[in-house]
């Protein structure tokens, strides 16, 4: 799915992430909420662990001890690097959460780069193109279609 005009876009104005224990698989389920501008919230599972706690660090949140992961990864290091920072706020323009795979169920998101004159959009998970543009500064967007199908309105 291509960018769509603002009108299909639904911007989030906040976010937050948590940890919810999943007892039958014994293991630990990442969740993101995006509050939308519409009032409505588009939740995301399988988020992973380590994203989960850098924008939970990112957002300035607590993170519950038991969940944080004991060694450091890209996610917390990129952030520490102003001049990455910079660069990517330099760079990047929005992210737009804009298709799911209802084989899989694996949501897809495309953030857009712009390089002097020349813009790309580049397909990603969107966890990670929501912690990049997070650290940008830049907004994110999910795609009208699937707000609606997540609240089954039409």
């Amino acid at each position: 799915m291509q960018m769509d005009s603002d009108k299909e876009l639904l911007e989030v104005v906040d976010l937050n992430t948590f940890i919810i224990v999943d007892k039958e698989e014994m293991g630990y389920v990442g969740v993101i909420n995006l509050f939308l501008n519409n009032g409505k919230t588009f939740t995301m599972y399988y988020v992973p662990l380590e994203v989960v706690s850098a924008l939970n660090q990112l957002e300035e949140e607590s993170v519950n001890e038991e969940y944080v992961v004991r060694r450091e990864s890209i996610f917390d290091l990129l952030p520490q690097l102003e001049f990455f920072r910079q660069n990517l706020a330099k760079t990047v323009v929005k992210v737009v959460i804009d298709a799911l795979d209802e084989t899989t169920g694996l949501y897809t998101a495309t953030i857009e780069l712009r390089f002097d004159t020349v813009t790309i959009q580049k397909k990603m998970i969107p966890s990670h193109a929501i912690f990049l543009a997070r650290i940008a500064g830049k907004p994110i967007f999910v795609h009208r279609t699937l707000v609606d199908e997540e609240t089954g309105e039409p």
